[in-house]
């Protein structure tokens, strides 16, 4: 095992803790006339996933090799697309959930190698319409916080 696969597990221990301990809390609101709680189900996902990174990385420390497999170059891509995220993510708020998303979608698929307009906006323009048709479909709409 890879030194940066058992970081990995690592980080993913530590943000699951985070997810349990603050944003679950936070963001999940719990009335007192329900008789199960809205934040049980993401409680239990996120202690799954804390059980299992802590797993996999107590289990490799033995395996362990002093290389790395991902190289720096990796880690700034992978740096681009959580900052794609972050700022779709806030642009929310100002600009919609669906022009957000478009704009979010071109960027991400150039950092993923994509390199053809043609599949670019069609996959773009199909992944929202199709999203937008589901959640229609089901009555649900995505409705701005403000």
């Amino acid at each position: 095992m890879y030194r940066d696969e058992q970081i990995a597990y690592g980080l993913l221990a530590l943000a699951a803790l985070g997810f349990y301990f603050v944003v679950i809390p936070w963001q999940i609101e719990e009335p007192d006339w329900v008789a199960m709680s809205p934040a049980f189900l993401p409680r239990v996902c996120t202690a799954l996933v804390f059980v299992l990174a802590l797993y996999k990385l107590v289990t490799t420390l033995r395996l362990g090799k002093g290389s790395f497999l991902i190289r720096r170059t990796q880690y700034i891509r992978l740096f681009g697309v959580l900052l794609i995220l972050a700022v779709a993510t806030y642009a929310m708020y100002s600009l919609g959930f669906w022009i957000s998303l478009i704009a979010a979608l071109i960027p991400l698929q150039l950092v993923a190698g994509q390199r053809n307009p043609l599949i670019i906006v069609v996959f773009s323009a199909a992944l929202v319409g199709a999203s937008w048709f589901l959640l229609d479909l089901a009555g649900l709409h995505i409705m701005a916080p403000y």
